[in-house]
């Protein structure tokens, strides 16, 4: 007996069905037709398109099974994988997928940067997973097939996720990726991030101006008024408008950047956001006067505008995982 006749059986004891969708082209695999041989298992055939959200719509609408096997024609797996998958399902798991071993790509490496809920998948652009029918349900998908799976993680945080080993060449790699797919899948990636990295850096711009800004009004008002103390005057100006920028920064972050992050008080997200913008500014000017002085760059401006970008991700990366963090269930 095979491992899909065997899970088969279990399906039949337990009262449950499942059922594999398939967006079918000229590429998809016959291995898939042994699963129309088990009563429990049904296939659901759907002709590709070429719209992807036209396509899972009419999945969602046409499904009806506890569980959903979602299997993108690309992929190259045995039904006896696929029966894994759903058995591990039926351990509690709202989510399974198959994740592949080794390196992942690219592509992966950007969703995982960008994109927070997913640093804790291995996988998350595997094109092979099963569902329970509730996490698919009332999603409004707004991104394109690459980026299905990573878009359905995102909108269920808690959901039980697991995954399953997927062997690297049991997938088939596209032979030619052009320039504007490329494009497509990063405009998808920043909309699944919410544009966070976008925003951020806007509220840098911003803060930048507040910071100059106040910088030239306090200079001026503390030489009109305390101009004895001339070589105190621009050092205590230049802190206020940093902690004011750093303040304004925090403000705009905390109500835009990272809106839906409100993990922890708010004045103990301000406290680290402070600490982790100092560090920044120190590895700004611990790049630029090394560049500088090494001769790598012996232009300092350019050198600072390295250190900026290198200080900018500090910032970025500190607030996105520690100052303003989220929660998740991934096992």
């Amino acid at each position: 007996m095979t491992q899909v006749e065997k899970l088969g059986d279990k399906l039949e004891e337990l009262g449950i069905d499942a059922e594999l969708v398939i967006i079918e082209d000229q590429n998809t695999s016959p291995e898939f037709n042994e699963f129309s041989l088990n009563q429990r298992l049904k296939v659901l055939r759907i002709r590709n398109s070429g719209d992807f959200l036209i396509n899972f719509d009419e999945a969602m609408q046409r499904s009806s099974g506890e569980y959903i096997l979602v299997v993108d024609s690309s992929a190259r797996v045995s039904g006896e994988f696929l029966a894994v998958l759903l058995d591990k399902a039926l351990e509690g798991y709202d989510l399974v997928l198959g994740s592949r071993s080794g390196k992942t790509g690219l592509r992966t490496l950007i969703a995982k940067i960008l994109v927070r809920e997913l640093s804790g998948i291995r996988d998350p652009l595997s094109n092979v997973f099963i569902a329970r029918r509730e996490v698919l349900e009332n999603i409004e998908l707004r991104t394109g097939v690459s980026t299905m799976l990573a878009e359905i993680v995102i909108k269920n945080r808690s959901a039980r996720i697991a995954e399953v080993p997927l062997k690297a060449h049991a997938r088939r790699r596209n032979a030619h990726v052009s320039p504007q797919s490329y494009l497509a899948y990063l405009w998808s990636v920043l909309t699944l991030s919410k544009f966070r990295v976008v925003k951020f850096a806007l509220v840098g711009v911003t803060g930048i101006g507040v910071n100059e800004g106040l910088l030239y009004l306090l200079d001026n008002v503390f030489s009109f008024y305390f101009s004895g103390l001339h070589l105190l005057i621009l050092p205590v100006a230049s802190i206020i408008a940093v902690e004011a920028s750093i303040i304004w920064n925090f403000t705009l972050n905390n109500s835009w950047t990272f809106s839906d992050r409100k993990s922890g008080s708010i004045l103990m997200r301000l406290l680290k956001y402070n600490v982790f913008t100092g560090i920044g500014s120190a590895v700004n000017v611990a790049a630029t006067v090394g560049l500088t002085d090494y001769a790598i760059l012996p232009d300092y401006l350019v050198a600072n505008l390295i250190g900026i970008m290198f200080g900018f991700f500090i910032n970025y990366f500190s607030s996105d995982y520690l100052v303003w963090k989220i929660s998740g269930n991934r096992e």
